[in-house]
């Protein structure tokens, strides 16, 4: 990845630990989280937000980037599933209750 996009690219950059955890420490949660969460949060969720990663940090945000070849191997599965028209990256808050629902039928298979 680093020959394809540089070494300034976001998930090049969160490659070694500790490294952008430190960076993100400098600035503080409020500062990184401006930039990352939609219109429809409130100030009251970037303030829960804030409280939560001031106490735990991003280092489990920034595994899943650390763990990116596992993480294309586990989604295999969904290869060439189609995604539905309209559905955002805060699907859960955008159309929660039918999410829900797709996870309870998922669940009930088993």
């Amino acid at each position: 990845m680093h020959a394809a996009y540089g070494d300034d690219y976001y998930i090049c950059r969160f490659q070694e630990p500790g490294k952008m955890e430190d960076e993100m420490a400098e600035v503080g949660a409020a500062y990184v989280l401006k930039d990352i969460l939609t219109t429809r949060q409130t100030e009251d969720d970037l303030a829960y937000y804030v409280s939560k990663l001031e106490k735990t940090g991003f280092t489990g945000g920034l595994n899943y980037y650390r763990n990116f070849n596992t993480n294309w191997e586990l989604m295999a599965p969904w290869n060439g599933v189609k995604i539905k028209k309209g559905v955002a990256h805060f699907n859960n808050q955008e159309t929660a209750e039918e999410i829900s629902n797709h996870i309870y039928e998922y669940i009930k298979k088993f």
